[in-house]
């Protein structure tokens, strides 16, 4: 009669002294009404006293037979789960990917910082010169007869050519003490110095320098990635008059623009190991008529792609100046230096 096999553990513990007191209490009123229990409590306390006594010395033979036992059976190897192995493998890919996505978005930000370096070095190789005095027309910087801003007149929200210009004029110079206080102003002295026209990452731009007459001078610069090539674009020209279309606009065409080099001359720069590539002006070509648009202009009444060009605002008013080339829908918006 085999005893209850829940309570073979707790005779055993009870046995050895560790069986808690309120199983010891359960264990004593189950051997009370259980037979087999109760006989299996004997024989363990028989055995572990014969054992204490060192009078039950274990069989002959016994360690071989258990050895013999333990030989013949199948023993099965144990096998790595298939998934972990294989979220091993993924974990190993995907750490190879991400070290080959390092190490290429790392060379393509060197290429990039490359072509970068070689455009700001050729602006500036373009637009500086060497002489003690560098020529006004050709960088914007600040003239050093320039008027402190809070001495500068404020700009009117609207100009008109008939309404003289109060204070100091854009070149800096004084009015003459003999000039009628009713000459017209030329619209022009009262535009910023540069107006920019670019991708907005730098990767090409386009530089228009205006002077108070309506003539300006320009630079155009853009590269080829990979490619080892560097388009550029030295020009000028002459604005016409300004007329007046409403309140802050104004039209002018291009009465005439000159290219420093012929479109298609290369020139191969060793230094640099690249070949520089006279281009035309973007943001000029074609350029007949070109609106002039004036802070305060409504901007909703703007055109969508000066807006894109520019980043305009798409309500409210506009909050610089801005030139438009009509024929190719392309904005540049100007500031000083």
């Amino acid at each position: 009669m085999r005893p209850c096999e829940e309570y073979e553990d707790l005779i055993s513990a009870f046995i050895d002294g560790v069986l808690p007191e309120a199983d010891r209490e359960r264990l004593m009123e189950h051997m009370a009404s259980c037979p087999a229990c109760q006989a299996y409590f004997d024989d363990q306390v028989a055995i572990h006293d014969a054992f204490v006594r060192g009078e039950a010395p274990a069989p002959e033979r016994l360690a071989s037979a258990v050895m013999a036992q333990v030989c013949s059976t199948p023993q099965r190897a144990k096998r790595k789960p298939i998934l972990l192995r294989w979220q091993s493998y993924a974990a190993l890919a995907a750490c190879c990917a991400l070290v080959v996505l390092g190490l290429w978005r790392f060379r393509n930000w060197q290429e990039e910082r490359k072509w970068e370096m070689l455009i700001e070095n050729f602006h500036q190789d373009i637009f500086v010169t060497t002489a003690d005095e560098p020529e006004a027309g050709l960088r914007c910087a600040p003239e050093a007869a320039s008027v402190p801003e809070d001495e500068a007149p404020a700009a009117p929200e609207a100009y008109a050519l008939p309404t003289p210009a109060a204070g100091v004029r854009k070149d800096g110079a004084e009015p003459a003490q003999e000039e009628p206080a009713g000459e017209p102003v030329s619209l022009f002295a009262t535009l910023p110095e540069c107006f920019l026209f670019s991708s907005g990452a730098g990767a090409w731009r386009t530089e228009l320098h205006l002077n108070t007459d309506g003539s300006f001078e320009g630079e155009y610069a853009d590269s080829n990635m990979g490619s080892g090539e560097l388009l550029y674009c030295n020009f000028s020209g002459q604005f016409s008059e300004p007329v007046q279309v409403d309140e802050f606009v104004w039209s002018v065409t291009v009465e005439a623009l000159e290219l420093e080099d012929t479109p298609g001359e290369t020139t191969y720069v060793k230094a640099d190991n690249l070949n520089r590539i006279a281009s035309t002006p973007y943001g000029l070509e074609n350029a007949k008529e070109v609106l002039i648009y004036l802070p305060g202009a409504a901007a909703e009444d703007l055109p969508e792609m000066f807006r894109s060009w520019t980043h305009a605002p798409s309500e409210g008013a506009l909050d610089f100046y801005g030139l438009y080339n009509v024929e190719e829908a392309l904005g540049f918006s100007g500031y000083d230096p």
